[in-house]
């Protein structure tokens, strides 16, 4: 049986607020509810670390995804910002977005200049930024899985690691999947989980934890978790 990752909460499977890092509000109302880590997207644009979802569209000051614009010259919500209202109790779970190779630097420099902040972790599926991380002892790892050629690489990179994890899409999860993952001792997170139909098969899979987009779905897994020892002592 695989190690739980010592940078992570023990509890299983893990309640991970997807995006909730983005907006301060969000942050308010993931801890009310219990998660367990809350999940960041940060970008390096222009010098600043900014959290957002939306991408830009270089010189036009527009923020966009796929169907949605937004105005990009409203002010923008930095990791210094985040760090500075950020429940020092609650994990944050990082995602490096983009390509640039100044990031993880960047990254890390702000974590060390900010005094009492959340523990870290870092995932991406720019599998370039999580290497120039690995030097970094304090910087826990997950190498995020999004397609079937990806999930054919991954286990190279997972080679030689402590603590191995990675943050799957759920569709990509199956028997043996899971199987050779454990095999190496690998730490599993998965993403979406925003239904009960998801959530209860990627928890009979043995998925360690759950990325989730819904307060309800979150609050279930905590209460479900909570119930347990109470449930046990009975039989």
């Amino acid at each position: 049986m695989a190690k739980s990752h010592p940078a992570l909460p023990a509890a299983r499977p893990l309640a991970i607020a997807h995006r909730a890092g983005n907006d301060p509000a969000a942050v308010e109302l993931a801890v009310s509810i219990g998660a367990d880590l809350i999940e960041v997207d940060l970008w390096r644009f222009d010098g600043r670390l900014e959290i957002r979802h939306l991408k830009t569209m270089g010189p036009i000051p527009l923020l966009w995804d796929r169907w949605k614009l937004a105005p990009g010259w409203t002010p923008r919500f930095t990791l210094d910002h985040l760090l500075e209202l950020a429940p020092a109790s609650t994990p944050l779970l990082i995602d490096l977005k983009g390509i640039d190779p100044r990031l993880p630097e960047q990254l890390m420099a702000t974590l060390r200049a900010h005094g009492d902040i959340p523990p870290v972790l870092v995932c991406s599926r720019s599998w370039a930024l999580i290497d120039a991380l690995r030097r970094e002892e304090k910087a826990p790892l997950i190498y995020s899985v999004g397609n079937l050629q990806e999930l054919a690489a991954v286990s190279s990179r997972l080679e030689g690691m402590t603590h191995p994890a990675v943050s799957i899409h759920a569709g990509l999860l199956t028997p043996a999947v899971m199987d050779e993952l454990k095999a190496g001792g690998t730490t599993i997170i998965s993403w979406p989980v925003n239904s009960e139909a998801c959530l209860a098969r990627l928890t009979a899979l043995g998925v360690d934890g759950m990325t989730s987009d819904s307060p309800t779905l979150i609050e279930s897994i905590v209460r479900s978790r909570a119930a347990k020892p109470a449930e046990d002592s009975k039989r």
